[in-house]
């Protein structure tokens, strides 16, 4: 449903990694023209510019593309989408499937495993059938 705007971050990096490099490329080469032509001062500003401006560049890009893709994930969790288009952006923290559930059926897995629990607690005789229902209904109550 929205893989057309998922590409988009790819492209987004990769024109400002390219327009990045070339402003790079360019301050380099006047502070390399402004040193010969005398004006050093000048010319070792630009060089720093050459050489700040990637490093803040990618910071920034780094950070907006992070907070785009953290907008994509909550969109995708509410649609019920899959995060794998996106997925070269997630944090080291955030992997697929470990966060909160995509939807309300995926919280069934842990409750299911509890229910089995205590089956076998009533077929081992330490729940009562009365016990066991009770229980059984508290979590399927809330389904």
């Amino acid at each position: 449903m929205f893989e057309r705007s998922d590409k988009t971050l790819p492209l987004l990096r990769l024109t400002i990694g390219i327009l990045l490099i070339v402003l790079s490329v360019l301050y380099l080469v006047l502070g390399i023209v402004a040193c010969v032509n005398g004006a050093a001062l000048n010319g070792v500003l630009y060089i720093f510019a050459a050489l700040a401006l990637p490093v803040v560049g990618w910071v920034i890009l780094s950070f907006t593309l992070a907070c785009a893709a953290d907008v994509k994930i909550i969109r995708n969790k509410l649609y019920g989408e899959s995060n794998a288009p996106i997925a070269e952006y997630f944090t080291a923290a955030y992997k697929e499937g470990e966060n909160a559930p995509l939807n309300a059926n995926d919280n069934l897995g842990p409750m299911l495993e509890n229910l089995k629990k205590m089956k076998e607690l009533l077929d081992g005789g330490v729940l009562t059938k009365e016990e066991f229902d009770a229980l059984k209904k508290k979590y399927l109550g809330d389904i």
